[in-house]
């Protein structure tokens, strides 16, 4: 069986990935890595930061209509 192809295998940059910690829904690296927001029981995904240390290389922003958009470049969606 083949999978159905997506607008994102084709032009990759065309929509832009959840932001974090959204993206953990849907990303295939969710929940491989996982910490808690300080003070809290809710997980965040850590794969970026065990992947490129404490640089601040493993997120990006983008500015939108003057709102900042935080999302990890480590970003795969998940295949079913």
């Amino acid at each position: 069986m083949t999978e159905q192809l997506r607008m994102t295998d084709i032009v990759p940059g065309m929509i832009p990935p959840p932001e974090v910690w959204d993206c953990m829904e849907t990303c295939a690296h969710a929940y491989e890595y996982v910490g808690h927001f300080p003070g809290s029981t809710r997980p965040r995904c850590e794969y970026g930061i065990m992947q490129v240390g404490v640089s601040g290389e493993d997120m990006y922003q983008k500015t939108i209509n003057n709102i900042v958009h935080v999302y990890c470049r480590f970003y795969e969606e998940a295949r079913a």
